[in-house]
């Protein structure tokens, strides 16, 4: 009898009905989490330019370039702004930004400082309750934190 049921009419075992239902259940929850995570990381991808329209200040340079500043000077300018914090790294202008961005951290806490290219001193960071600061934490940690 259970022969002839998983050979002809396998459509008729419960067992079946209950693994078909996991089955659908699970993809849709995997596909949702992958759709959740494409998008957002579709979002980072432009992240840099969605800070450099919301926060000018901080990525473009007025004025003049006369001279630029060492990242030994800007780490020296920088440091006393953020005494209680560990500079952890530190990237050089670049064609799209024209400041300084060093990467600092406290116990796991990090932030982005942003420094000017002439003078080296510190000219802020983004706010770490940012809108993109809420995607890369739904993307990378599922707002769990």
């Amino acid at each position: 009898m259970l022969w002839e049921t998983l050979t002809r009419r396998p459509r008729e075992l419960p067992m079946r009905k209950v693994l078909f239902q996991v089955h659908l259940w699970m993809g849709i929850g995997v596909g949702l989490y992958v759709l959740l995570i494409s998008i957002t990381g579709s979002a980072l991808v432009l992240r840099e330019e969605v800070e450099i329209l919301l926060y000018p200040q901080l990525f473009k340079h007025e004025g003049p370039v006369s001279g630029r500043a060492t990242s030994a000077m800007v780490l020296n300018l920088v440091q006393p702004s953020y005494p209680d914090l560990t500079i952890s790294a530190i990237d050089s202008p670049t064609g799209k930004r024209d400041t300084f961005m060093l990467y600092i951290n406290k116990n796991g806490d990090y932030r982005t400082v942003y420094a000017d290219p002439v003078t080296g001193e510190a000219l802020g960071e983004v706010p770490a309750e940012s809108f993109i600061g809420w995607v890369q934490d739904l993307h990378f940690n599922l707002l769990a934190g």
